[in-house]
């Protein structure tokens, strides 16, 4: 029997290892990130849509209310409507959309019955009784919301962990030709 037929030495073992080991490192690198880079587009994915639905929620309700008012506080801001709805018969239901400046910079809502109790802004121990719709939100310029008239502009950005921040911005008015009735604020 010749050498050759005996198996591998000892140095063609260990080259061979280290191929081996060196290919599955950068198999492993590339596979990580790719993990990775999709949890990231996940996110942002996730907060465009998250930011996306609350400005659609703030703009239909406006566009389908006999007015507004915004008010500022120490610790955010909060935008009322008497907004119109309803199947088959007229409703009028009273929303508020509140933006945290405290905490997690969230935007939360809350709705009652026009005529009952106004619907002001919220305490820290109230705020969890308002629906969360969205957090990590900073103000676009220095506000969320802010009136000129009749038109409300809201402007601000989702942040998302290290990446670019998704940008809300839009003007809306109510419904042109409708009495307003501030019976919600």
């Amino acid at each position: 029997m010749n050498r050759r037929d005996a198996g591998f030495t000892l140095t063609e073992m260990m080259v061979a290892s280290a191929l081996f080991s060196l290919v599955t490192l950068v198999a492993v690198g590339i596979l990580i990130g790719t993990v990775t880079t999709g949890q990231r587009v996940n996110a942002v994915a996730t907060a465009t849509t998250n930011a996306q639905l609350v400005g659609a929620s703030i703009d239909r309700g406006i566009l389908n209310s006999t007015g507004f008012e915004v008010t500022t506080t120490a610790a955010g801001q909060l935008l009322v409507a008497r907004v119109a709805g309803g199947a088959s018969t007229l409703q009028w239901t009273c929303y508020a959309w509140y933006y945290d400046a405290t905490g997690d910079g969230s935007i939360r809502t809350k709705t009652a019955a026009p005529g009952g109790p106004l619907i002001v802004a919220p305490s820290p121990a109230q705020l969890a009784s308002w629906t969360l719709l969205l957090t990590s939100v900073e103000p676009r310029g220095s506000a969320v919301f802010s009136a000129a008239g009749d038109t409300l502009t809201v402007a601000f950005d989702a942040v998302v962990d290290d990446d670019q921040p998704v940008a809300i911005e839009f003007s809306t008015a109510p419904l042109p030709g409708v009495t307003e009735d501030a019976s919600c604020y």
